[in-house]
């Protein structure tokens, strides 16, 4: 752990939680991949599922929750969407932070940065709690990378 916005107190922390992270993929019903995307306020975490050519769907977990709380999800998602299912950066998960966000804007601009690393020009948004907060902020400021937007929940 080498990241001073870090939200671990210890290495030994960290290395815990990665494990239990990576041990909840015993819920996830279908197959997928990891991607780490660079942005400006650090790497993004994301879990990817579904047809490489179906059309994009980002899915924003809630606070304190990382992207495997769509697990319940993901499995009807991932029939008819490429589902990225993204680790919000600064919240739990496996996305490290480097530069704090401090406002809507900042969300939306690290939201545009995932995007692009991800080589996506537009898609539709599912988010949860804090993540529909923020797939309401990303179009205020970039709107033509959204179709469409659904507030809701995850099944937990």
């Amino acid at each position: 752990m080498n990241n001073t916005l870090s939200i671990f107190t210890s290495p030994e922390g960290e290395d815990r939680f990665d494990e239990a992270y990576n041990n909840m993929f015993a819920l996830w019903p279908v197959p997928h991949e990891v991607l780490d995307v660079d942005t400006r306020f650090g790497r993004t975490h994301i879990n990817v599922s579904g047809p490489k050519d179906a059309p994009p769907l980002v899915l924003l977990h809630a606070a304190g929750f990382s992207s495997i709380a769509w697990f319940a999800n993901i499995g009807a998602l991932s029939q008819i969407r490429r589902a990225y299912a993204v680790d919000i950066i600064g919240d739990a998960g496996k996305s490290r932070i480097s530069r704090q966000l401090k406002s809507g804007e900042d969300h939306a601009d690290w939201l545009n940065d995932v995007l692009d690393g991800l080589a996506v020009d537009h898609a539709d948004m599912l988010g949860h709690s804090q993540g529909g907060w923020m797939a309401l902020a990303f179009p205020l400021k970039y709107p033509n990378r959204v179709n469409k937007l659904k507030i809701g929940r995850a099944h937990v």
